[in-house]
């Protein structure tokens, strides 16, 4: 007894796996380097150097537009509300498509759900997997911007911790919802009434985006009226962007807020998409595979997707009969057997 308490309680599955996959990666990272110093040369050459050309072209831009007298800090607004609004369904869309391939068609999930570990926590590393693969390219893509952001308004230092913890919480409401998506899909996707109904309405948001972002007309007829009228008609249909529900609006208002000099309201909206994250991540790594009926829903959804490999065709027999994964059939039956054991009832 005193030599287990000496040692202290064994480190969780879910910080075994971490550990296992972060070796891992660092040592593939060692093995490309040493396998061929050209290539890593050569890669790191062009991350430099597209970190470098984005940060001059955007600082060149932004110091252009804010030379427009009393026009230029409304522009920027405008065009970081809708910067941070369109990444949000960008990042959504790829946590949605990596979360389906990383849960239910990757050789690794089959394999962990054969060992004694339970489907909570293959969930939960898959959840945190998924979120930096979709999500390290958005952060590549974003720090030339933010960093020109800075340097134009001649912001201090601590705009850029403060930011970058920003995008820090801002990245896993998308990675959570699309994780959650990805599993509502892989549930129903076999179900012809599912299929119709997303069709349909991928084709009435297409529509909508059409009508609402069309051009106003009548807008030459008003060219001696004042600019600041003009500009305010010509983006009318972008103020949706600044929906104060949205999580794009959060994060923009709090690092227009902050760039202000006004960080008791930068920490407010801070402190709202704190909450957020919080209260979703919460319900991510403790409801969903944990209890009730919630949490069936990714074992199920892993029962429904190994058969949902015929997508739209239906008619046939041999049609109807279950894909699987390739490369996986002899394993892939075992895992559904696993996890619905864990999750019955």
């Amino acid at each position: 007894m005193a030599r287990g308490s000496q040692h202290g309680s064994p480190p969780s599955a879910l910080a075994l796996l971490m550990r296992a996959n972060t070796l891992q990666a660092w040592r593939r990272l060692i093995g490309i380097r040493q396998q061929s110093a050209l290539l890593t040369f050569v890669i790191s050459l062009f991350m430099t150097g597209y970190l470098a050309l984005a940060f001059w072209l955007f600082l060149r831009g932004l110091s252009f537009v804010a030379k427009f007298p009393g026009l230029g800090t409304l522009l920027i607004e405008r065009l970081l509300y809708l910067l941070f609004a369109f990444l949000f369904l960008l990042l959504m869309l790829s946590n949605l498509v990596i979360s389906y391939t990383n849960f239910f068609r990757n050789r690794e999930s089959a394999a962990l759900l054969t060992l004694p570990v339970t489907a909570q926590t293959i969930f939960r590393w898959k959840l945190i997997e998924s979120s930096v693969v979709a999500s390290w390219a958005f952060l590549f893509l974003i720090a030339p911007f933010l960093a020109a952001y800075g340097m134009t308004r001649h912001l201090p230092w601590h705009f850029y911790p403060f930011t970058v913890f920003l995008v820090g919480l801002f990245i896993m409401l998308p990675s959570v919802l699309g994780c959650f998506l990805s599993t509502v899909v892989a549930r129903y996707m076999d179900r012809r009434v599912f299929q119709i109904g997303a069709l349909v309405a991928v084709l009435v948001v297409i529509g909508f985006i059409a009508v609402w972002l069309r051009p106003e007309r009548g807008l030459d007829e008003h060219t001696e009226t004042r600019v600041l009228e003009l500009m305010d008609k010509m983006l009318t249909r972008t103020r949706i962007a600044q929906f104060p529900l949205l999580p794009s609006y959060w994060l923009s208002a709090s690092v227009l807020q902050w760039a202000e000099g006004a960080v008791s309201a930068a920490v407010f909206f801070a402190a709202v998409l704190l909450s957020n994250v919080l209260f979703f991540g919460s319900l991510a790594f403790n409801l969903t595979g944990g209890f009730s009926t919630m949490p069936r829903l990714p074992c199920r959804a892993a029962a429904a997707s190994s058969g949902a490999g015929a997508g739209f065709r239906r008619g046939s027999a041999k049609s109807r009969r279950p894909t699987v994964c390739p490369g996986v059939s002899n394993v892939w039956p075992l895992p559904f057997l696993t996890c619905l054991t864990t999750c019955a009832p």
